[in-house]
């Protein structure tokens, strides 16, 4: 049996820490070092959750539109359409007119 150990979360000790002294540093900017963020997990199995639905939605419409229009039976190389065309009359049929 696998038994799930409790965690505890550290206690906050952490002070911010100034930096300041423009004598030593020739700088007179301040700085502000603070604690790293906390690690959240429930916002990282969400945001993965959408990122893997989103790549799927990707797939299922390159699949749906793209593939069969690169890889169908329709496919027509270009070794079977003729290089020259051909010179052979086109029969276009003509009415007659008539002048009344």
């Amino acid at each position: 049996m696998i038994r799930r150990i409790k965690r505890i979360k550290p206690k906050k000790r952490f002070t911010p820490v100034k930096v300041v002294d423009p004598v030593k540093t020739g700088d007179e900017r301040e700085f502000l070092f603070l604690p790293p963020p906390e690690p959240r997990r429930k916002l990282l199995v969400w945001t993965s959750v959408v990122f893997g639905v989103w790549v799927v939605c990707l797939l299922v419409m390159y699949f749906t539109t793209v593939y069969p229009e690169r890889h169908g039976s329709h496919h027509v190389t270009p070794a079977s359409q003729p290089t020259v065309p051909t010179t052979e009359p086109i029969a276009v049929p003509v009415k007659p007119t008539t002048n009344a």
